[in-house]
C-alpha cells in the first residue's frame, strides 16, 4: 500500500464501495489485499492469473448472492491496468478454529452436539449449492465460516463453477490435496495438466466429510504421505486414489463422538457408490448454542481469508503439513495468498 500502482486501485475500490474508513492490510505481509468496512478488497494486474481468479470469484459470489444462496455480495472494477475485487466479510470463525477445543479434550454434551449441528448445517449448505447446480471446488476446514448460531457458509470461490451460469476460465484440477476424493485423485493422476477433471456431487460430499474429519482430528484425512524426496506428486495422488495409507478414524479421533464419526465415515467412503451425506430428514432443527470457545488462541493471527483468528503457520495443521502438487507459495495449512500463481496445474 506504499506505491501508486498498489494504492490507486485500492482508492478506486474504496470510492466505489463508499467506504470512508482506512483500509488495513489483511496481514503485515500483504500489499494487495485489505479489509475495509465490511469488505475484503484485493487487487492484481489486469490479465494476470491472480486477476483472472479474483474476477471469477467476484462473479461467482454475485451470482450466488443474487440467487439467495449466499449472505454477502461482491463488487469489482478496473483502475488503469489493475483490477480490484471486493467481497463482503462474513462474521465467524473457520471450521478449523471452531473445532479447536475439541482437538484438545472431550467436550461436554452441549459442545459435542454443537459440533454435530455445525456438520449437519454444512451438508445442508452444500446440498443447496448442488441442487442449484454449483460446485465449490475447494472445500477444506479453512474455507468454511461458522457463525455464532452454528450456521455454515463457504468462502474462497475461485474454483467454483456452474455448467450453465459460469464455467471456470481455467481447467479444474482439484482443490486441497488431502480433501481430494479417491476418484478425483485418480483422474488427476491419469490426465495431463491442461485437462479439466469433472467434480461430481459425490466427490464434493467426500471433500466436506474429509474437511470435518480434518478439523475434528487435526490430522490429514486421506493419506499420511507427504510430497518430498521419496514421494512424488503422482505417488501421492495414487496413494489417495487407492486409500493405501488412509488413516483409520478410530485411531485418529481425539475422543469418541459416534454420531459425528458415522457422518464422516458415510460421507468419505472410498467408493462413491457407497458414499452418502446426511439426508434432509437427518438435518433436524438445531438448537442455537454459543461457540464452545469464543476466544481465539493468542497464536492465531489475521488471514486474508477470514479475518482475526485464522490458524497461521504455527497454529494450523502444520505439524503434519499437507502436500502441494506444484502450487506456488502455499503454506502448510493450505491457505493460498492473493499473489499466488493462478490457473496452474496440480500435477
Amino acid at each position: 500500500m506504499t506505491d501508486a500502482i498498489t494504492t490507486s486501485p485500492l482508492a478506486a475500490a474504496l470510492a466505489a464501495l463508499e467506504v470512508d474508513e482506512p483500509a488495513r492490510p489483511l496481514t503485515a505481509s500483504h500489499e494487495t489485499a485489505w479489509r475495509a468496512g465490511d469488505w475484503k478488497i484485493k487487487t492484481a494486474p489486469a490479465g494476470t492469473p491472480p486477476a483472472i481468479r479474483l474476477e471469477h470469484e467476484a462473479h461467482v459470489v454475485r451470482l450466488l448472492h443474487t440467487a439467495g444462496l449466499y449472505p454477502v455480495d461482491s463488487a469489482h472494477g478496473r483502475h488503469g491496468n489493475h483490477v480490484w475485487t471486493a467481497i463482503g466479510r462474513l462474521p465467524g470463525r473457520t471450521l478449523w478454529q471452531e473445532y479447536a477445543s475439541a482437538r484438545e479434550a472431550p467436550l461436554p454434551p452441549d459442545g459435542a452436539q454443537r459440533m454435530l449441528d455445525i456438520a449437519l448445517d454444512a451438508f445442508t449448505t452444500l446440498r443447496r449449492l448442488h441442487t442449484a447446480g454449483w460446485r465449490h471446488g475447494d472445500i477444506q476446514p479453512f474455507n468454511m465460516i461458522v457463525g455464532a448460531t452454528g450456521n455454515v457458509a463457504f468462502i474462497d470461490w475461485d474454483r467454483a463453477h456452474h455448467p450453465d451460469l459460469l464455467t471456470l476460465p481455467y481447467p479444474y484440477r482439484g482443490g486441497m490435496d488431502h480433501g481430494t476424493a479417491p476418484e478425483i485423485a485418480r483422474a488427476l493422476a491419469d490426465t495431463p495438466p491442461e485437462t479439466a477433471v469433472v467434480l461430481t456431487e459425490d466427490a464434493e460430499t467426500y471433500g466436506l466429510g474429509a474437511a470435518i474429519r480434518w478439523a475434528f482430528t487435526g490430522e490429514t484425512p486421506s493419506t499420511t504421505l507427504r510430497v518430498g524426496p521419496d514421494v512424488s506428486p503422482d505417488v501421492l495422488l495414487d496413494d489417495i486414489a487407492t486409500s493405501r495409507h488412509r488413516p483409520t478414524l478410530r485411531n485418529e479421533r481425539p475422543w469418541p463422538h459416534p454420531e459425528l464419526e458415522a457422518l464422516i465415515e458415510n460421507a468419505t467412503h472410498p467408493d462413491p457408490r457407497h458414499r452418502v451425506g446426511p439426508t434432509p430428514a437427518t438435518d433436524r432443527p438445531r438448537t442455537t448454542r454459543p461457540p464452545v470457545d469464543p476466544t481465539p488462541s493468542p497464536r492465531e493471527g489475521v488471514s486474508e481469508r477470514t479475518g482475526p483468528g485464522t490458524p497461521g503457520a504455527v497454529d494450523g495443521p502444520c505439524a503434519r503439513p499437507p502436500a502441494s502438487r506444484g502450487r506456488s507459495s502455499r503454506p502448510c495449512n493450505g491457505r493460498k495468498h492473493v499473489d499466488d500463481v493462478g490457473p496452474t496445474s496440480h500435477k
